[in-house]
């Protein structure tokens, strides 16, 4: 990208302009697509220099899609592919021209991936290049012919035309991309004017696709790459490159665990640039052409060429990576408590020689500390991730936002997934999780599924980054490696993706596009769950069968006659011997724990789906999902899965009004919780939970009880956002109304002084991000002081309206006349603002103004007011 100092360009045809590889997420690519003129370098970008009357409109919408589609291909900055020029080649003698290219259209630029009769050159400005009216052209077949372009007014006064290359013929086709994308152009073009017959353009669009399909071949070779060598994995010469793959994501999951993310995510990049050497060697060996590797992963991964020499670095990693799993639970709650014990301090150490493989340095993860707080997208509070139970339901709404900034939730599927070596020799490097419970265990993949896997690793750290977008890109690279394995089969990498990506499509106010994504996850999973199903019945069928006959046959005396006794007892004794043998046997039966570990995956999907619904205000259909998660889940899975249900239930049903059944569906989340040891007794949920049970009673008219949950809440909250953060605003208003329903009128003024005091703070805050952007200029050039009319009333949020509404209410409930007439007026004043001098609820405070201040003038100062003028 150039430098922002940097002069106005003399040689505008060679000189770069800038790229969507650039750009990590979407939000910073729409961003630079709505600056036309970045840094203020050039005076025209990706939008067309010169009127164009056969162009389509540009938009930043299918730009932006245009350009991500660009991207998926790994073609901008790749380097030349012989097979590609060839085509080109051949185009330029067929044609008769000096020169033939294949350019893609970035964002500023054009990228020449292959070059005949040009070169060097291998890039120029958009904005110079023809090829960015070609794939603008109205035309259906994306063909642009211009025979002499002195007489076509878009391209006289181009600096290709008027300088070298003094270009005067071009003909360009489009490569439309099967997601319907025009991503470049296959160009013909030279210094002299002639024509182009019909079967001209024919042969070029002939080109054009030829050029389309081989970079859709491309792609799907890079991605095969990614994906390793699959079943046959253990057969591969270069094994010993997908087990160090194995062994070196494994020992990340290991360090991610201890709380490393930085050491962490260099070895999920050094396994994934030890797949795509593995795939290249194998491409090598059977005598194919090997193309670099996508841009954005190679860029900052270690270098795996020593893998095979360094044997001794790779059995230390695997000595390492034994020792640190050594014993080890995969419960969050018991790795958290390792970490910081006394006891676990030898892992500590070996986390330290972990690092010590990469020379890692404390400025080194100083800096990258710092670049991943830079990075936080906007939007989000940049408060990492707090660890808890996934896929519980936050309160807000598309009719609801928040107006404090809260951590990110724990994303519905925070497992890293480990890597299955069975029947290599690194095997003994991770424990078999055969005594762990459901919950428990570890999401694993075969090692010729390693790359899938590690991606989706490298998600959930970007996610633990506050970096959502990239977080997203990569759940989506991993899918779509998953679906080059099964493409119409199950797969958990895929579930887990998806789970993760619509959950952050959710926190982008995005429900359409988080609720499509899980309905197709939910109908594989339950398409793979029936014919599991299936399986484990007949297999069930086969036990009982060979059950009873077995106890049959031990009936029998030597003579083959049956023992005495009633032929009821035998049989009821026959079945119940069959049955404990069936039970005995299904926790040995890989489709049955398949089918609970599926279970499992589609009961934290349904509760997606929930949330989605619950986000939309169908409350009906949030609460028929988390039902319908609860059936799927049984004794097996006693932890997370099951107390998100009971939360996520509770909720819904007090947002329904049956505040009953919520307290007792609460109180099953607490008990599981508890008793699992899922989260800390000071953890935030446990304040959600506190505070939601405190709403529960308060609408069931129980105000005493309410006191103690919500000031339990209370606690909890202070404890872990801080005294004055605006989430303690619905626990100090909650419990100000229940003091005032209790008659506690001086407990009822601190608590809601105290709320008001926190919303007058967030709404000077929000008021002055909107006046930064919003603010305009008086007659002087000089920005407007705000009025205090404007800085106190209008600025307020309607919560802190209602929270005065009531501290009113207390001063009058108090005989405080005066203070009440105070707390009400500013309500009038705001209500005025707010709804208009006319609407029904200003007019309404001001009669209960004027009713006050009579009653103020006829009552002696020690007189208590009338209750009955109290505002509700």
């Amino acid at each position: 990208m150039p430098s922002p100092n940097k002069k106005a360009r003399k040689t505008p045809a060679y000189e770069p302009g800038r790229s969507v590889v650039d750009f990590l997420d979407d939000s910073e690519l729409k961003q630079a697509l709505q600056t036309v003129t970045p840094q203020g370098i050039a005076s025209n970008d990706w939008i067309l220099p010169v009127p164009d009357p056969d162009a389509n409109e540009q938009t930043v919408e299918g730009e932006l899609a245009r350009l991500r589609t660009l991207q998926s291909y790994f073609v901008l900055d790749a380097e030349p592919d012989p097979a590609f020029d060839r085509l080109t080649q051949e185009a330029r003698e067929i044609f008769g021209v000096p020169t033939s290219l294949i350019s893609l259209v970035d964002l500023g630029r054009q990228y020449l991936f292959s070059n005949t009769g040009a070169e060097p050159v291998r890039q120029t400005p958009r904005d110079v290049a023809f090829c960015s009216h070609t794939i603008l052209n109205k035309s259906e077949d994306g063909v642009l012919i211009v025979e002499d372009t002195i007489h076509d007014s878009r391209f006289v006064e181009n600096p290709l035309v008027t300088q070298a290359p003094h270009l005067r013929f071009y003909a360009g086709a489009s490569l439309i991309s099967p997601e319907g994308h025009r991503l470049g152009t296959f160009c013909v073009e030279g210094p002299q004017p002639r024509s182009f017959s019909e079967e001209d353009r024919r042969k070029l669009k002939e080109y054009a696709a030829t050029a389309m399909n081989m970079m859709v071949q491309r792609r799907r070779d890079l991605r095969d790459r990614l994906s390793g060598t699959g079943s046959t994995a253990l057969l591969d010469p270069h094994n010993h490159l997908l087990r160090h793959a194995a062994v070196t994501t494994n020992l990340g999951d290991a360090i991610f665990s201890y709380g490393d993310s930085i050491t962490a995510m260099k070895l999920f990049q050094e396994s994934v640039q030890t797949i795509m050497q593995a795939s290249a060697a194998k491409e090598k060996d059977e005598g194919k052409s090997s193309d670099e590797p996508p841009k954005e992963l190679e860029e900052g991964a270690l270098s795996t060429q020593s893998c095979e020499a360094d044997l001794e670095r790779h059995n230390r990693m695997v000595e390492l990576l034994r020792e640190l799993k050594a014993d080890q639970k995969y419960t969050k709650q018991e790795e958290s408590v390792n970490v910081y014990s006394q006891k676990n301090q030898k892992k500590l150490e070996l986390m330290s020689q972990v690092q010590a493989l990469f020379e890692t340095s404390k400025e080194g993860n100083a800096k990258c500390d710092d670049s991943t707080a830079a990075s936080t997208s906007a939007g989000y509070s940049g408060m990492h991730p707090h660890d808890g139970i996934p896929g519980l339901f936050n309160t807000v709404t598309k009719l609801k936002g928040v107006n404090a900034p809260r951590p990110l939730p724990p994303l519905v599927f925070d497992e890293t997934f480990l890597i299955d070596m069975s029947g290599t020799q690194e095997e003994k490097a991770v424990p078999t999780p055969v005594q762990l419970s459901i919950d428990e265990r570890p999401f694993t993949v075969s090692m010729g599924e390693c790359s899938k896997a590690t991606l989706f690793n490298m998600g959930l750290i970007h996610y633990h980054w506050c970096r959502p977008d990239t977080a997203l890109q990569f759940f989506h690279l991993a899918a779509s490696v998953s679906h080059k394995f099964s493409p119409l089969k199950f797969d958990p990498v895929d579930l887990c993706s998806m789970n993760n990506m619509a959950q952050i499509h959710l926190l982008l106010r995005k429900p359409d596009e988080a609720l499509a994504m899980l309905n197709e996850t939910l109908n594989r999973g339950n398409a793979t769950l029936e014919a599991l199903y299936k399986t484990v019945e007949q297999n069930n069928a086969e036990r009982v069968k060979a059950a009873t006959a077995t106890s049959a046959d031990s009936s029998k005396d030597q003579n083959g006659t049956k023992e005495a006794g009633p032929a009821a007892e035998t049989a009821e004794d026959d079945e119940a011997e069959a049955l404990a043998l069936l039970m005995a046997e299904e926790e040995n039966d890989e489709a049955a724990r398949k089918t609970r570990r599926l279970r499992r995956k589609l009961a934290r999907t349904l509760l997606d789906i929930g949330h989605v619904h619950f986000f939309n205000n169908d409350l009906d259909k949030a609460l028929a999902r988390c039902r319908e998660a609860i059936t799927l889940v049984d004794d097996h899975m006693s932890g997370v899965t099951l107390a998100a249900a009971w939360y996520n239930l509770s909720l819904v049903l007090h947002h329904q009004g049956h505040n009953s059944e919520a307290l007792s569906c609460l109180e099953n989340f607490c008990r599981v919780a508890t008793s699992n040891q899922l989260i800390g007794k000071d953890h935030v949920q446990f304040g959600d939970a506190y505070q939601l049970k405190g709403a529960m009673l308060f609408d069931l008219t129980h105000y005493q009880e309410c006191v103690e949950p919500l000031k339990e809440a209370l606690r909890i909250r202070q404890l872990q956002f801080g005294p004055s953060s605006g989430i303690l605003v619905e626990t100090f208003g909650l419990l100000g109304k229940a003091y005032l329903a209790l008659e506690q009128v001086d407990l009822a003024i601190d608590s809601l002084t105290q709320c008001l005091e926190i919303e007058r703070q967030l709404s000077n805050r929000n008021a002055a991000a909107v006046s930064t952007t919003t603010t305009t200029l008086n007659a002087n050039g000089k920005r407007d002081a705000p009025t205090e009319d404007t800085a106190d009333h209008t600025s307020l949020s309607f919560e802190a309206a209602q929270t005065m509404l009531d501290l009113g209410r207390a001063y009058q409930i108090k005989g405080n006349v005066s203070e009440a007439r105070l707390q009400y007026g500013q309500v009038h004043d705001w209500a005025k603002a707010f709804f208009g001098a006319d609407h029904a609820f200003p007019a309404r405070i001001a009669g209960l103004l004027e009713k006050l201040s009579q009653q103020q003038q006829q009552q002696p100062q020690n007189q208590q007011p009338q209750q009955t003028l109290v505002a509700h």
